[in-house]
């Protein structure tokens, strides 16, 4: 009977044996892939973003359009009458921020189609800074007009935009009865930068 209880502890300490080794094989598994798999996503991402980088879709233009209401910007002026020296439209901006953006645009018609009117554009920051640049309005027609922001060379800051502003002029206006129509208001900011 001693024989039977040697050999079923022999085999039990065997089987026991090739357990723990099963054991242990399978434990080296999981630490190898733990550490091989993240190491291989690292190195199949590095091959790939230099071999094959990512191209970004960058658009012609940004613009940063005014919102004026439903309503067209309107200076409507007869300084034949009055004892008015100016007539203006505002929009009032807050305290915008315009550094990185190029140009100024928007569009404008008159609807008298005699003589020019020399439009004084102004923008105004919170610094009580004001600069100005005139445009001639000829066209009865809508007419697309870009004033690149380094034109308003009084400024010192373009951080603290706080009005943009279009103003007629009886010194300036080639008739003295007239309207200005404006529209599409937008700072642009050109990509090539």
């Amino acid at each position: 009977m001693e024989k039977e209880k040697v050999y079923d502890y022999l085999a039990e300490v065997y089987l026991n044996n090739n357990n723990s080794k099963k054991r242990e094989k399978q434990n080296k598994l999981i630490k190898y892939l733990f550490f091989a798999i993240p190491f291989s996503i690292i190195i199949l991402a590095w091959f790939l973003f230099n071999y094959y980088p990512l191209k970004f879709y960058k658009p012609k233009n940004y613009s940063l359009y005014l919102s004026t209401g439903e309503d067209l910007g309107k200076i409507n002026y007869n300084f034949s009458d009055s004892s008015l020296k100016k007539k203006g439209y505002t929009v009032n901006m807050s305290s915008l921020n315009l550094n990185g953006y190029d140009k100024l645009a928007f569009q404008a018609k008159r609807s008298n189609n005699n003589g020019t009117t020399n439009l004084k554009v102004e923008l105004e920051n919170n610094f009580k800074e004001k600069a100005e640049v005139y445009i001639s309005i000829n066209s009865i027609k809508w007419f697309e007009y870009q004033i690149i922001l380094k034109d308003f060379k009084s400024l010192s800051e373009l951080n603290d935009i706080k009005r943009l502003s279009f103003i007629a002029e009886e010194w300036n206006a080639g008739t003295k009865e007239d309207t200005i129509l404006i529209d599409n208001i937008r700072f642009i900011r050109d990509s090539k930068k």
